[in-house]
Parts: structure tokens; C-alpha cells; sequence
């Protein structure tokens, strides 16, 4: 059973009641910028993920977000803070914090 589903551009992945994210293997990321396995993010346990062309981010449920991805240049560094709730893009993942404010970081 799931309690969230997010997306990237290739597959949709959930987070499970305990809270783990899992990501169907036959929808791999983009596989032209993929070098290694896109893979799950460490950590957890998460309340929502999010991804991008080549990149998964989780969302903790102490509102840090964790990303793993297959190759390093595409990958954004998770902004600094707490969050409520991810988005993402191709190349880039904003946050939105308990105050309302939206914080991003890219790739690029």
C-alpha cells in the first residue's frame, strides 16, 4: 500500500506506509544521461518524492530532502532547511517550507 505518489520524467515511484520509497525497475531515468543506477534516496523514513530527468529526491518526515541519482552533473544539491513539501523538474528541486517560502537549487 502507498501513501504518496510522485514522478519524474520517466516512471512514477510511492512512499510505503513505512514510509520506504519504491520505484518500478522496468521505468528507468533517462537512460542517455544515466551512468550508474538512479537508485532510492538514503535515508528516511520519507512522506513524498520527486524526481528529474536523471535524479530522485525523498522528502524525510523531519522535512530534509535526500536525492540519489546516476550521473553527478545533473543531480541538484538539496536546499538547506526544513520542508514541508518537493517539487521538481529536469534539472532542478524546490522545497516549500512550513512559512510559506519556496527555496530551489539546479543542477546547472
Amino acid at each position: 500500500m502507498f501513501t504518496h505518489l510522485g514522478r519524474n520524467q520517466a516512471n512514477i515511484c510511492g512512499i510505503t506506509r513505512a514510509g520506504e520509497i519504491r520505484c518500478p525497475p522496468e521505468a528507468p531515468v533517462d537512460p542517455k544521461l544515466q551512468t550508474g543506477n538512479t537508485g532510492i534516496p538514503v535515508g528516511g523514513p520519507f512522506r513524498a518524492v520527486s524526481g528529474g530527468r536523471v535524479f530522485r529526491c525523498g522528502l524525510e518526515h523531519s522535512g530534509e530532502i535526500k536525492c540519489s541519482g546516476g550521473n553527478a552533473m545533473h543531480i541538484p544539491v538539496p536546499p538547506d532547511g526544513t520542508f514541508v513539501e518537493i517539487a521538481s523538474g529536469s534539472n532542478f528541486l524546490c522545497g516549500l517550507t512550513a512559512k510559506g517560502s519556496v527555496i530551489c537549487s539546479t543542477a546547472d
